[in-house]
């Protein structure tokens, strides 16, 4: 069972992104100012997140590129949802 170099490199770039995207993710979390403001972080680890789960479609289906490709998905999906369900709940509150 022979794993060509394309696989490798789309299976160590799914994981390359998704500990950078972890990193911004944390940074952005707990606030940490290092000289780049908080909306580009956030753009960041979505960026990251969103590669890190195209990179995992691509390679060898493996329980590690799963867990990385549910973990971008869930967190993604989360980022997103959040500012949808407030706007959501302050729309429908009769004061603002």
């Amino acid at each position: 069972m022979s794993i060509n170099s394309l696989e490798v490199l789309e299976m160590l770039g799914a994981r390359i992104m998704f500990i950078l995207s972890a990193i911004f993710l944390g940074l952005y979390t707990l606030n940490i100012n290092i000289g780049i403001t908080n909306s580009t972080l956030y753009a960041l680890f979505m960026a990251g997140f969103c590669l890190a789960f195209v990179f995992t479609l691509v390679g060898k289906r493996t329980k590690e590129t799963l867990l990385i490709r549910w973990l971008s998905a869930v967190t993604v999906g989360l980022f997103m949802l959040y500012p949808l369900l407030v706007g959501l709940i302050w729309s429908a509150a009769d004061k603002p």
